[in-house]
């Protein structure tokens, strides 16, 4: 399966939490969406970072970076909007990938344990299917 048909795949199957999802499939949409997430988010956060450290310098801190630092804060905003449209397709790949390799789909609650559960997720979605 080719790049954009993973991508496209993931996106048309959505809300499909009951069927399996292909290593090739899982790990295509993980990266395009990493890359998508993080070409706006670390740029943004460098832009307001250096704005701050510009204030901290000179003296003068103002209270709203929004206006301080636009340029930065769309960069962080439209990130957060591409995560939060990544979402549900990503839960439903995760969820089918983890089936796919035997293991229980509730297994997904892991993910909300800091660290070690999205590192247990993403080594057990390395496994061959079954």
């Amino acid at each position: 399966m080719s790049l954009l048909k993973s991508i496209r795949s993931t996106f048309l199957h959505f809300n499909d939490f009951k069927g399996k999802s292909g290593r090739k499939e899982f790990w295509h949409f993980y990266i395009f969406r990493v890359l998508c997430i993080y070409s706006f988010m670390i740029p943004g956060a460098y832009l307001l970072l250096c704005q701050i450290g510009r204030e901290l310098r000179s003296g003068i801190y103002s209270e709203s970076l929004s206006r301080s630092e636009p340029l930065g804060t769309l960069l962080l905003s439209i990130g957060i909007f591409i995560m939060m449209v990544f979402f549900v397709p990503f839960l439903s790949l995760r969820m089918r990938r983890l089936r796919t390799i035997g293991w229980n789909p509730n297994l997904i609650l892991l993910w909300i344990i800091p660290f070690l559960g999205p590192l247990i997720i993403l080594i057990g979605s390395a496994k061959k299917d079954k």
